[in-house]
């Protein structure tokens, strides 16, 4: 409970510094949109093979951005998104005697809650790149699989970190009618493994979205 609690503090905490960040720019900038976006994560975890995954995970992500003109050149870009994570592992099958094991549909299961603000720089009209930090609050840790068919799930969030850091990288076509289309790699900095043992693990995540600005 305690923990939950502090997650949700933290939660709120955060949006309010970003809805904050929005209001003070805005009032400086020279063009503010703001808008809803959704994509597809291809999510892979590096490091410690015990969590560390054997091929990606192709998963959703969901949130809301905004965007602020500084310049005909630049702008910043932050963002909130919920985010689906993790890797695949391949099945695998395990004999004890006379009792056979076999493991399929093995899934370990990251989701966080990610704010990463972007630096956009339009080198011509409408195509832009972009780079920036990004810090995400975990929300799910879990290992899904199925034992002989039948459901498993195992809930690691105790081996994992609350909060990620990473450096996003980018590039994306903003059209003149609202439609944003972004692609960006997002290599993790930090060690999420909240283990005793073994090697630091890292979030690696591809992720292509299509946004729309309401605000415009």
């Amino acid at each position: 409970m305690d923990t939950l609690l502090n997650f949700t503090t933290m939660k709120k905490t955060y949006l309010t510094l970003f809805l904050c960040l929005l209001v003070i720019a805005g009032g400086y900038a020279q063009n503010l949109s703001a808008g809803l976006k959704g994509g597809v994560n291809v999510a892979y975890i590096n490091g410690y093979e015990e969590i560390a995954g054997d091929n990606v995970r192709v998963a959703y992500l969901f949130g809301a951005y905004a965007e602020v003109e500084i310049s005909d050149k630049f702008s910043v870009q932050p963002e909130v998104h919920f985010s689906s994570q993790g890797a695949v592992y391949e099945d695998t099958e395990d004999n004890f005697g006379e009792e056979f094991i076999q493991y399929t549909d093995d899934q370990f299961i990251l989701e966080y809650v990610n704010v990463p603000v972007m630096l956009k720089y339009y080198p011509v009209k409408g195509f832009n790149i972009q780079v920036g930090p990004q810090v995400g609050f975990l929300t799910t840790a879990k290992n899904e699989y199925k034992e002989n068919g039948e459901p498993v799930t195992v809930d690691y969030k105790d081996s994992v970190k609350s909060t990620d850091f990473g450096l996003a990288v980018g590039f994306g076509y903003k059209t003149g009618f609202g439609l944003n289309i972004d692609a960006r790699y997002i290599h993790g900095l930090a060690d999420i493994n909240d283990l005793q043992i073994g090697d630091n693990i890292n979030n690696m995540v591809a992720q292509v979205t299509v946004g729309y600005s309401l605000l415009k």
